[in-house]
C-alpha cells in the first residue's frame, strides 16, 4: 500500500474558513498536548477564547465534523490499492464532574458522561492511521427495573446496536481497497455477526461468548468452540513482532496457532436482530508459548468470515488483530 498523503489545506469544514481554519488550528493544538484540559492545550489567552467562540457556534456540529473528516480520509484514499483496517472500538467519556442534563450513565452506574463508538482506518502494513471514518455518541440510558430479554433486544438504544450501525453507516471506499473490520470482545455479538455476514463485509473478531459448534447440516451439537480450539495441536508458530506491553511500548512473543471452519449456533434466545440459522466462520487461536514470568500469557480466539487454510493467512489474521492493540 502506498502512503498515504496529508490533508489537503484550506478545507472547509463548516462551510465557513474563518470557522474551519479556527478548528484546524485548536485541534493541531490539541494534539501537541492530549492530556489536561483545554487551557493548557490552548495556553495562550486568545486562542481559548476563539476555541470557546467557535465551539458555542451553531455550525460547529458533531455530525459536520466527523462528515468532513471522513471526506478527507476518502481523498487521502484515492489511488491507494490493497488492505485497510477498519478498528471499531467504544471509549467512555467520563464527565462526572460536570451538571450537565444530557449526559448519561457512565462506568459502574455512578458516574456521568457519554460513549464514542469510533472506527478509525489503518495502513496495516505500516500502522499508520488514515483517519476516523466514523464516530457514534451514545447516551447509555438507564434501564427500567424488571425489564425482559425481549424488551432490552427492542431498545433502540441498547449499546449492542453500536457496532452493526457503525458499520451500516460507512461510505463506500475507493475501489482497489479491502476493508477488514477489526473488533475487539465486546463486539462478539451475534447480530453484529450475522450482519457483516450477511452484508458481505470481511471482519476480525475477538470471541467472547464459548459458542455451541453444530455440524455442516446444523442439526447435531458438537462441542463448545472454546473448549474444542484449546484441545487442537498447534499447526503452526512464529514470532509476533508487536504485542502491546503494559506501561506502554512494544514486546515481541513466540505464539503457536492452529484453525479450522466451523458453524456455530446464535443465541436460542435472540439478542437482537439475528436469524436462528448457524454462522459460517473460520476460527483461530493464539497462544504464547514459553511466556516470561510476570507477564499475561497471549490467548486470542479470534473469528472471521476470511478464509484461514494456511500458516500465512493465519498469521494475517493474528497481524492484523494486533493492529488493534
Amino acid at each position: 500500500m502506498t502512503p498515504t498523503p496529508p490533508a489537503l489545506p484550506g478545507r472547509m469544514f463548516f462551510g465557513d474558513r474563518r470557522l474551519s481554519r479556527r478548528l484546524e488550528r485548536m485541534f493541531d493544538s490539541m494534539a501537541q498536548r492530549p492530556d489536561g484540559t483545554l487551557p493548557l492545550k490552548l495556553h495562550r489567552h486568545k486562542d481559548l477564547i476563539g476555541g470557546y467562540r467557535m465551539l458555542n457556534n451553531d455550525k460547529v456540529t458533531h455530525r459536520a465534523i466527523v462528515q468532513s473528516h471522513r471526506e478527507s480520509c476518502l481523498e487521502r484514499l484515492e489511488g491507494v490499492v490493497g488492505k485497510v483496517l477498519l478498528l471499531h472500538d467504544t471509549t467512555a467519556l467520563d464527565y462526572s464532574g460536570l451538571d450537565i442534563e444530557e449526559l448519561g450513565q457512565a462506568g459502574d452506574g455512578h458516574g456521568s458522561g457519554v460513549y464514542a463508538h469510533n472506527s478509525l482506518a489503518v495502513n496495516p502494513s505500516t500502522r499508520a492511521v488514515v483517519g476516523l471514518f466514523h464516530q457514534i455518541l451514545h447516551r447509555r440510558a438507564k434501564v427500567p427495573k424488571g425489564e425482559t430479554k425481549k424488551q432490552r433486544a427492542a431498545r433502540k438504544d441498547r449499546e449492542s446496536r453500536l457496532w452493526k450501525e457503525a458499520v451500516v453507516n460507512l461510505p463506500v471506499f475507493p475501489a482497489g481497497i479491502e476493508v477488514i473490520d477489526v473488533s475487539d470482545r465486546g463486539s462478539d455479538i451475534s447480530e453484529y455477526i450475522a450482519y457483516e455476514i450477511k452484508a458481505g463485509r470481511r471482519f476480525i473478531v475477538r470471541s467472547q461468548h464459548n459458542r455451541v459448534m453444530v455440524d455442516e447440516e446444523g442439526e447435531r451439537e458438537l462441542n463448545k468452540l472454546h473448549d474444542h480450539l484449546r484441545s487442537l495441536e498447534p499447526m503452526g508458530q512464529y514470532t509476533l513482532q508487536r504485542v502491546p506491553a503494559e506501561g506502554g511500548g512494544w514486546h515481541e512473543a513466540a505464539i503457536s496457532v492452529a484453525w479450522q471452519r466451523v458453524r456455530l449456533l446464535p443465541p436460542r434466545q435472540p439478542r437482537g436482530e439475528h436469524d436462528a440459522e448457524p454462522m459460517e466462520l473460520w476460527v483461530l487461536i493464539a497462544r504464547q508459548i514459553d511466556t516470561p514470568a510476570g507477564q499475561e500469557p497471549i490467548e486470542w480466539i479470534l473469528l472471521s468470515n476470511r478464509p484461514i487454510e494456511s500458516l500465512e493467512q493465519a498469521r494475517e489474521t493474528v497481524e492484523d488483530y494486533a493492529a488493534a492493540g
